[in-house]
């Protein structure tokens, strides 16, 4: 699954509004991709994840969290 869901209540009645930006050229839906400030072991960029974003990359100050980071994903954390 891919995109974002948004949701909330509206008079009562819940919504859901499902974000997926396309590529112009072909109109295929495209991941959403962010960047993780103050990563720690990586538990925010598990839940972007299975919303469906794409992790560029991840910044923490924590040497021990950094670790901890590497070892559960497969892209990189820097320390700052």
């Amino acid at each position: 699954r891919r995109g974002a869901v948004a949701g909330g209540f509206f008079g009562g009645l819940q919504c859901q509004l499902k974000i997926r930006p396309r590529c112009f050229e072909t109109q295929t839906a495209m991941p959403l991709k962010f960047i993780d400030l103050f990563a720690g072991c990586g538990g925010m960029t598990l839940g972007f994840q299975n919303a469906g974003f794409e992790p560029v990359a991840a910044f923490d100050n924590w040497k021990a969290a950094c670790q901890v980071y590497r070892a559960n994903f497969a892209h990189e954390i820097r320390e700052i």
